[in-house]
């Protein structure tokens, strides 16, 4: 029997502190070794996917062929420990606190960049990692550093005041400072064109002459002895966890006889891609390979065919690499650097751009790969190894191609990725659509490339490759040959859209749906490209409805630099210094909160015995409970007991709830209400929409929306031992429902329950009724073990259990005259208020009040009925109703405006 390999030592700094960990977990990712075993807890768990930035720390290192000292931001949520042997990490408690605060710490606080807080420390960690490396950055390298940060409550506006405050060349205006064309900068708060003239002298919300300087010779030095440990000679290191064995090899020659030996386990180097498979879809490894210290994989040459680029290429350093690139070579000559450049812009955010390598992200063939459209597309070319050879593999529509044996073989390396120069008469694009521009996956997005004969017209060879439309990067190639020969004009383009509509197929189930949308943007992206060779080319053409009109949709939309004003008036300067009325006040939290120390549930420390509950939710929608087989749940390790209805003392107030329905729709074809009903009823609409030019129906469908609270649902429950008294700590934001349903389930007097609230991390409405579920589970739970229990959700468990704002579904029939206005209307709103009641009459009462907006409507009827249905129950939501009945208002506009023939202003006045 084969014997587990000798585990080594793990050593890395944090905070300037060496940690020396002899028994390394390769499961274990940062984020928790920090909060749990070294109890810093201002980073933060927001989303456990490297999406949201609360848990951004910096981590800085030594590059293995410059021997520089690199800085960078990282998600800690993603990053094994094990991956940081030699390497020092910085949270914001190591960087500053309340009694010496760090600049960005301050700034952020003191420019009222905090609200709930719990975003806090991640914005000051991922500013503080691009100072350590541009002291004096752009607006625009600010806006880059924040892109992969969330914050839920702020808007951004008041966050981008204060790190703005570093920056000097700080906008794209700063060239011309002299003389009539002299631009306003972006740090000038005085806006001419809105400034009101009795205002012209306002105050402003923080004085920036009064934050501490940035001194550089003040932070925490790259620690000595790891230098000179990653000068010397390194060697193999193994780190043995209880399940997983994690080797972390110093050559490449025991990288490849590892791959040998072990041909299934995943190379891992920022674990992007394994550990979102790990964190939220349970894919398990039971040996890992992180190849992160083999030098061979981060080569760089530039020959004069391309560049070559090494596998281990971070997609930060990617970025940097082809940016000097065409700064240094002949524009014609980097077109594909160019297009990769501008997919790298919004790829993710700066912490994944800097954990996530250039091999990693082609090898993983993943169908929203911004990269792979245009590497494939350009030519790029894959430098194989293994043990005993070496190979170079064409990325084309075979590597791709699952059904086709042709990739990378499990005994391989991805070494490096050659990219092509372009030629003068070679154009390369690349196109993205996503739900919003930057951190986000790709609706849609595309690579394509065509080089025509010198002189001509004609196209002699060309690639078109899509993401997001299949299970991997799909390759257009029957177009592609069809159009060879062809000449660039409109008959051109007719039939590429034709062939490319026919030979793209998007089932109906494709992941993402929207199968009409991505139809319809393949050949819009083909339609920008054949613009955009147009233009470059610098030729016409004429096209049917005019060739200017189209010229438009290849203009990227600009990122303007953020400029803000706020105008408030002054305080009074009898006012006594006392009197807080008026005075821009900075949050009394907001410095403990940008320095990690405000406390928030799950950071206060482990009650002793506590507990750790969760749930087991349906996997499928009403059904019956037949029975329960607990046997193999009692005997996972670490598993005390399983709570059941039957161990609620007192009132289960989710029984009883009658007959449901999958969907809305079903809930209104059977009648499946919530009663009472509610209405508004004004004037006469039956006998008014007699006298009406025209009369209109139609239906409007709103989808719900998650309130994605940074904090998710967290408590600690926590019995007192006598008189069944109960100490609760909770998130919520209603404190007395909580308290009242813990009672009412324990079947004991509310004054026995004492329920306590410091802060909460954001809610929007979320947690208004929510956390009483989870807290009466948990206070079952502490009742008979008679323990403290602690409940945090994890982000996919908090959205499927608490659901969001309610889906509507509102039918209209207006009466208008030809002039537009409107004399009668008959509306009915129905909203899926789920498997009970929650908070959805209240949202009805708003809707229908609010429901006419700010327009007239002088004979209405008006109803809204909340639909019984088997899914959550939807609840409170910031607008409460409004911004869906609103949107129906709204779409009954522009049914009139297209009707009559209008302006929709002119029917909205």
């Amino acid at each position: 029997m084969n014997q587990p390999p000798a585990a080594d030592e793990l050593v890395f700094y944090v905070n300037g502190n060496k940690i020396v960990e002899k028994n390394a977990d390769p499961e274990v990712m940062l984020l928790s070794y920090l909060r749990k075993k070294l109890r810093l807890t201002g980073t933060k768990y927001g989303c456990g996917g490297g999406g949201c930035g609360s848990c951004t720390v910096m981590v800085s290192t030594m590059h293995p062929i410059s021997k520089k000292i690199q800085h960078y931001p990282v998600t800690a949520c993603l990053l094994p420990i094990c991956s940081l042997n030699n390497m020092a990490v910085t949270t914001t408690e190591g960087i500053g606190n309340s009694a010496r605060l760090h600049p960005v710490q301050e700034r952020i606080a003191k420019a009222h960049g905090s609200q709930c807080g719990f975003c806090t420390p991640g914005m000051v960690m991922s500013m503080y990692a691009l100072l350590r490396n541009y002291p004096e950055p752009t607006t625009s390298q600010i806006m880059d550093a924040l892109s992969g940060n969330i914050c839920r409550c702020t808007g951004y506006r008041p966050i981008l005041d204060g790190c703005k405050t570093f920056s000097k060349g700080c906008c794209l205006n700063n060239e011309v400072n002299e003389g009539p064309q002299k631009k306003k900068c972006c740090l000038d708060r005085r806006d001419e064109e809105n400034d009101l003239p009795e205002l012209k002298n306002f105050p402003l919300l923080f004085n920036e002459k009064e934050f501490l300087p940035l001194d550089k010779t003040q932070e925490l030095i790259f620690p000595p002895d790891l230098q000179l440990a990653l000068a010397g000679k390194q060697r193999m290191k193994v780190f043995q966890g209880e399940r997983v064995t994690w080797y972390s090899p110093s050559t490449l020659k025991e990288l490849l006889e590892l791959r040998t030996k072990y041909p299934e386990a995943p190379l891992v180097m920022g674990n992007t891609n394994i550990g979102l498979q790990t964190n939220l879809h349970g894919v398990f490894h039971p040996v890992m390979i992180s190849p992160i210290n083999v030098h061979d994989l981060y080569t760089v040459a530039p020959d004069d065919a391309g560049i070559t680029i090494g596998s281990a290429v971070t997609l930060a350093q990617l970025k940097t690499i082809l940016s000097e690139s065409v700064h240094k070579l002949p524009k014609h000559k980097t077109k594909t650097f160019q297009a990769l450049i501008q997919q790298l812009r919004t790829l993710a955010g700066e912490q994944i751009r800097s954990m996530a390598t250039l091999g990693g992200h082609i090898a993983s063939k993943l169908a929203i790969s911004d990269l792979n459209p245009v590497l494939a597309a350009a030519g790029a070319q894959l430098n194989l190894i293994s043990k005993g050879s070496q190979r170079r593999l064409q990325l084309n529509k075979s590597f791709f191609d699952e059904a086709v044996s042709s990739g990378i073989s499990p005994n391989e390396v991805l070494l490096s990725v050659f990219i092509p120069f372009t030629e003068k008469e070679e154009f390369v694009s690349a196109f993205r659509q996503a739900q919003r521009e930057r951190n986000a996956y790709a609706i849609v997005n595309a690579g394509m490339r065509v080089r025509f004969g010198e002189g001509t017209d004609m196209i002699q060879d060309m690639d078109i490759f899509y993401g997001g439309i299949g299970s991997t990067t799909l390759s257009a190639k029957n177009t592609s040959q069809a159009l060879i020969g062809r000449h660039w004009n409109e008959e051109m383009l007719q039939e590429a859209c034709r062939l490319a509509l026919e030979e793209i197929s998007i089932t109906p189930s494709a992941p993402g749906g929207m199968v009409e949308y991505k139809r319809t943007m393949t050949i819009s992206f083909f339609f920008k490209f054949f613009l955009q060779v147009l233009q470059n080319r610098n030729k016409t053409v004429t096209l049917s409805g005019g060739a200017t009109e189209y010229l438009s949709s290849i203009k990227d939309f600009d990122t303007e630099i953020p400029k803000t004003l706020q105008i408030f008036q002054e305080i009074d300067t009898k006012q006594p210094a006392r009197d807080p009325v008026g005075r821009p006040i900075v949050h009394l939290s907001g410095i403990k909160q940008a320095t990690g120390e405000a406390v928030y549930v799950d950071d206060m420390p482990p009650v002793d015995q506590e507990l750790f509950i969760a749930f087991a939710t349906s996997t499928r929608a009403h059904a019956k409970i037949l029975s329960i087989d607990e046997t193999e749940a009692r005997q996972v390790p670490g598993v005390v007991d399983i709570i059941r209805a039957k161990d609620v003392p007192g009132k289960n107030a989710v029984d009883g709830q009658g007959t449901l329905f999958s969907e809305e729709t079903d809930a209104i074809k059977y009648k499946s209400f919530y009663e009472p009903f509610k209405g508004i009823k004004h004037g006469n609409a039956e006998e008014a929409f007699k006298t009406a030019d025209h009369i209109l129906e139609g239906e409007v469908h709103i989808c719900g929306q998650e309130q994605f609270y940074m904090e998710t649902n967290s408590l600690i429950v926590i019995p007192k031992g006598e008189e069944n008294e109960f100490d609760i700590y909770v998130s919520t934001q209603d404190i007395s429902t909580s308290q009242f349903a813990v009672a009412a389930v324990l079947g004991v007097p509310s004054n026995r329950i004492m329920s306590r609230v410091k802060r909460v991390g954001g809610a929007f409405g979320g947690k208004v009724t929510k956390p009483a579920i989870f807290a009466s589970a948990a206070a079952v739970a502490a009742q008979k073990t008679k323990r403290p229990i602690r409940c945090v959700l994890e982000r996919g468990e908090d959205m499927l259990i608490t659901a969001g704002r309610h889906p509507v579904s509102g039918k209209y029939k207006v009466g208008c005259m030809n002039d537009g206005k409107i004399v009668a209307a008959d509306v009915s709103f129905y909203t899926n208020a789920g498997c009970t009641i929650d908070e959805s009459f209240l949202v009805l009462v708003v809707a229908l009040v609010k429901m006419d907006s700010a327009y007239n409507f002088p004979n209405l009827n008006c109803r809204a009925i909340a639909c019984k249905t088997n899914l959550p129950s939807n609840t409170a939501f910031r607008g409460f109703g409004f911004p869906q009945t609103g949107l129906v208002t709204e779409t009954i506009m522009d049914a009139i405006a297209i009707k009559c023939r209008l302006p929709s202003h002119k029917v909205i006045q």
